[in-house]
Parts: C-alpha cells; structure tokens; sequence
C-alpha cells in the first residue's frame, strides 16, 4: 500500500503534463489536418460521422469524391475508419443533387454539419421543417452532424423563389429531445400550450425530437432566468438566496431510459499552460475520465445517455450564458460546478426546474440546508469534528487522551476540543499548547499503562510539522495513537513514516481498497483505456456518475443510498437532510489508519452527524 501511494505521488505531475499534451496535441491536429496541401488548407469542410457498414469507398462515392480525394482530406483515413469517427468533407460536396424526381419533386442529399437543426437547414433550401421530416421518415432521435437528409425541391429549382423568413419577434429556439411534450415543457420553461402552438403550428401533428420551435419571450408563467435571480455581485449576503418552504423529498426522475446530463467542470483549457493550471485541469480531465467509464457501464445496461460537457472556466459569465440555453433546461441531472462561487448562479436554477444537481468534489456546506435537489458529496468540516470527537469518546474514553492546540484556541481545534469535553467532562481530556510547550513538557503528560491518545485539529503546516515531529520523536518509547485530520497526509513538510509511527487516525469520506476486485478491474480498464494510472480523481467521477446517472428512472429514494450491489469503488452513499428543507448531504465516514506496519487501512465505517454544518 505504502509503495503505491508513493508511486501515485511521484507521477502526479508527470501524468498532469501527459494529459495536457494529449489534450494540446489533439486540438492541433485537428486543427492541422490535411494541412499538407494547400488546396485543402483553402477549402472549407463539414465533417461527417462514419456509421456501421461505411468504408472509405463507399462514403466517397456518397459525395462523388474518390478515395484519393477522401484520403486527401483525412490523411488518417489510410490506416482504416471505424464507426465514430469523424472526416472531413469539402462543402461543395456535401449537396447532391439526385437524377430522379417522385411525383414531380426534385430531392437533394444533404449531410448535415455541425450545430446543425432542421430550422437552419430548411432556411438554407426555403423549405419547410414539416417538408423535411416527411421525406425523411425514418429519422428518429436528435438531428446529429454526419446524419444525411433528403431535402425536397420544387420540380424546376431554379423557378424557386426564396420565401422570405419572417423576423423573430424577440424569441428563442429550442430543440426538442425525446419525452418533451407540454406538459414537460410548461413545468422546465413556463410555456403553456398555446403560446407553443402559436408559433409552432408543426406541434399540433405531435412532438418530434430533433425539431426545432420559437420560444416567445412572453409566457403564461414566467421562466426560471438567472437574471431573476438578482444576485448582486457587491453584496455578500445575497450569495446564498434564501427558498420558500417547500417539500425538499428528492426530486423524482422521469420514467424513461434516455437521459440528458451535465457536466460542468472547470477544465480551463483557455489559461496560461503553468504547471498549476495543467494540474489544475488534469484533475478535472481524470474525473470526467471516471464519469466516461461509468457511463460506459450504464449503457451496456440500457440506459441511454447524453452527457452535455461545459467547461465553465470558472468564469461567472460562462456559466450566465450556459444557463440561458434552452439545452439546460432539458437537462434531467447535473454534475457540478465544482466550486461554491460557481454554483451560485446554477443551484437556485436547478431547484426552480426540479433538477437534481450534485456538488462532487466541494465540502463547503452553503448551500445544502436551502436548496432542496442538492446532493453533497463530501461531507463538511465540522461534520468530520463532531464525529470526530463522538469516535474519541466512544472508542478511547479510559485512555489518556491529550489534544494539542494552537495558542489563540480558536478555529476548528476550539470546536472539536469544545465537544470533547461536552461528551467526556474536562478531567477526562487534557490540552497541550503548541508554542509554550516543548518535546519534555509534551512527554511528561504521557501514561505508561494505557494508549496516549493525542488529537489534533490545526490545520496550520507548520504548528502540525513541529507537533508532528515531536510525537514521531516519543513514539519510539512510548504507545501513542494520534487522531487528526485528512489534510495532513497532504502536507509535503511531514515525512510519510511519522504517520505510520504514530499511529494516525483519521476520518475521510471515502477509501479506496486496492486489493477489492472491482477497484483491480477498473484499474485494469482505465489504463487500457488512457494509458495511466487513475488518480482518485478518476474514481470519485466513477463512483458519482454509476450512483447518480444510475438511479434516473428509478424512484426518488434510490438518490439517497448506495445499493450494497452497486460496485462503487470508494464509498458508499448514505444522504440526509440536514435541515428541515434544503438538499441532502452524505453522512459515510471512513475511519482511516496508517500502521506501524507501514498499511493503510481502513477499519470502521461510520455515519457522521448531519446538523453540525
């Protein structure tokens, strides 16, 4: 175990500089491709996605191009395609118009492009969105780049006059997905039924997905819009915005097994390259690497899932802009933003649209006991104390327990010091403070004939580097057993072996077994897949897209535990309000020891007291 956490420390950067490179030399290639003449660095292309059954002939000879052609423009093209993958191919040839006419009726093949909707692409050939889907029968699903079109003409296109498209009247698009239908669309965007069916006369033949529509900026109820909110930049308070009382039971999923999910990470990829913001975004690149390996599990079971990926950047206007997407508003979870200053303006949105949102790295408690629909995965400081102190007066109430303070005596170490004595009466714990008290001071306090537990709750590295060393120092004489915090395994000043000789305990919200079969399989998988170690960055993704993800379509409940059968690789959920509204926080505790035999263990599963945020 020793061995392993030591490698993972050694290759951390490392691994950060290969993603980042991966990521950089992904963008120049496809920013480069083709680029070896320049013919084709001067044409302009679409790209088109290659299904089962293509060959590199048989799509050349769908645009009228060859293969030499073909291969021109995708170098990468000569060493085989597979289904997926994505070519470039000239505009020019992307429009192709069919010999035979049907009833008088002359079609062309369209592919479609990027971004592309039926409504750009009947206002392309002044047609209707109608038209198009009734010589496509067969489409089904949300239009995609690649997917070819039949567009109908008039017999003679040339006697075509183009229809003139009527100005928007302060209204949107909205692209519908599957399940949509007015009832769905009411309770997402206020929209009642005729406000729809106004400028949408196509919605009376049924909804379609894929179709496009005009949302009107007037509606019967008004929508859920950031700016509603009012937050105020200047004025500190309005961060949190206080909810009505509401039923804050969890948010009920729809009956369905196709899902649309988002994922709101701060990637950053628009930074400066520094070492920092490499590993920055590495981090986040292994977590999305975890959530791609879970989705993959899920689809293999059925479910059908469309994951909608932001970079957020964490900038607060990015972000303004993502939730004015009609696209969010389709959304049936989502995952992140990672930090409290970014789910300011998302999480009152969320609750407003019935959207469960799960906060999946941040312990910050803010917004948790108002805002019901969110799921907190790690659990918050003083949550960690209090349960803390309960497991010190539980298991260590006859040994000579000794917390070691900072000399203020104030912070975290006065809070956990504070419930120590509530559960065990001042002459049962004693204190020792850091600045006044030297290696002689601290050893005359030891006992001989029980285990000297010492508690620890500064999170200064220096104070914690010095009480550190000294206790490292006695426990060559002495039984000392110390209780402290997470964070300190974090602490480069702190040399690895003082945990292990002392003794260390700590709590955490999640450990992770190398030795359990699912941890060695899904190893095995992500380095098959990205040729690195995973990080437990990579498994938190994992773990929180399988629960999550996994328990759409399933009753409301399902949310708020862990099944024992779930193959969760580092913890297991067990939520609960900590309020009498508001969301819903993960109380599983691990109890976390490092050995004198150089193990690192876990040896009791708790469940923390929810309230003390």
């Amino acid at each position: 175990m020793f061995s392993y956490s030591f490698r993972f420390r050694a290759t951390r950067i490392l691994r950060a500089l290969f993603f980042l490179l991966i990521l950089n030399l992904t963008l120049v290639a496809r920013e480069n491709q083709g680029s070896e003449n320049a013919d084709v660095k001067d044409k302009k292309f679409a790209f088109y996605t290659v299904i089962k059954g293509d060959t590199p002939y048989s799509i050349a000879r769908k645009f009228s191009l060859t293969t030499d052609d073909l291969y021109s423009f995708n170098p990468q093209a000569k060493h085989g395609i597979r289904e997926g993958d994505e070519l470039k191919i000239p505009t020019e040839f992307m429009i192709h118009l069919d010999d035979k006419t049907t009833n008088g009726i002359k079609y062309v093949t369209y592919i479609v492009g990027r971004k592309e909707t039926l409504y750009s692409i009947s206002r392309i050939f002044n047609t209707t969105q109608e038209e198009i889907l009734k010589a496509n029968s067969s489409l089904k699903g949300v239009l995609e780049s690649g997917t070819i079109l039949k567009i109908p003409l008039s017999s003679n296109a040339s006697d075509v006059a183009p229809t003139p498209v009527p100005k928007p009247i302060s209204a949107e698009e909205y692209t519908l997905v599957s399940g949509d239908n007015y009832y769905q669309l009411k309770q997402r965007l206020g929209y009642s039924q005729s406000d729809l069916e106004e400028l949408n006369p196509i919605l009376k033949e049924g909804f379609k997905a894929g179709l496009v529509i005009r949302l009107p900026t007037k509606r019967s109820v008004e929508p859920v819009r950031e700016k509603e909110i009012a937050i105020q930049p200047d004025k500190k308070e309005d961060l949190v915005t206080p909810l009505p009382l509401v039923n804050s039971e969890p948010f009920m999923s729809k009956t369905s097994t196709n899902f649309n999910v988002g994922v709101f990470l701060p990637y950053c990829q628009n930074q400066s390259d520094s070492i920092r913001t490499v590993q920055h975004s590495t981090n986040f690149l292994e977590f999305y690497s975890g959530i791609l390996l879970a989705d993959e599990k899920l689809t293999a079971s059925g479910m059908k899932i469309k994951l909608h990926v932001y970079d957020t950047c964490l900038d607060s206007m990015i972000l303004n802009e993502i939730v004015k997407r009609a696209e969010f508003y389709s959304l049936d979870l989502v995952i992140g933003p990672v930090y409290p200053s970014e789910q300011t303006s998302i999480a009152p949105l969320c609750f407003k649209n019935h959207i469960p949102m799960v906060s999946p790295l941040s312990s910050d408690s803010r917004f948790v006991s108002s805002t019901p629909g969110y799921y907190q995965i790690n659990p918050g400081k003083k949550l960690r104390l209090t349960t803390t102190a309960d497991y010190i007066s539980t298991n260590f109430s006859d040994q000579n327990i000794i917390m070691i303070r900072h000399a203020d005596g104030s912070g975290d170490d006065k809070f956990l010091f504070d419930r120590l004595i509530s559960k065990l009466g001042s002459a049962k714990v004693h204190q020792s403070i850091i600045a006044t008290e030297d290696g002689a001071a601290l050893e005359a306090r030891l006992k001989d004939d029980v285990d000297n537990i010492f508690v620890l709750a500064e999170v200064n590295e220096a104070d914690v580097s010095v009480a550190m060393t000294r206790l490292n120092t006695l426990s060559k004489t002495h039984r000392i057993k110390v209780i402290g915090l997470q964070e300190y395994i974090k602490m480069q000043s702190i040399d690895i072996e003082y945990f292990h000789n002392t003794n260390l305990h700590y709590l955490a919200a999640s450990f992770i077994d190398f030795e359990n079969t699912s941890v060695i399989r899904f190893i095995g998988k992500y380095r098959s897949e990205y040729g690195a170690e995973p990080s437990q960055y990579s498994f938190q993704g994992y773990d929180i897209a399988l629960h999550f993800i996994g328990s759409l379509g399933k009753p409301a409940i399902k949310f708020l535990t862990s099944d024992t059968d779930s193959e969760l690789l580092q913890t297991t959920y067990r939520f609960e309000k900590p309020a009498a509204i508001g969301g819903f926080i993960n109380r599983s505790l691990y109890v976390i020891e490092y050995t004198p035999g150089f193990e690192v263990r876990n040896i009791a599963e708790l469940e923390g007291v929810v309230g003390s945020d």
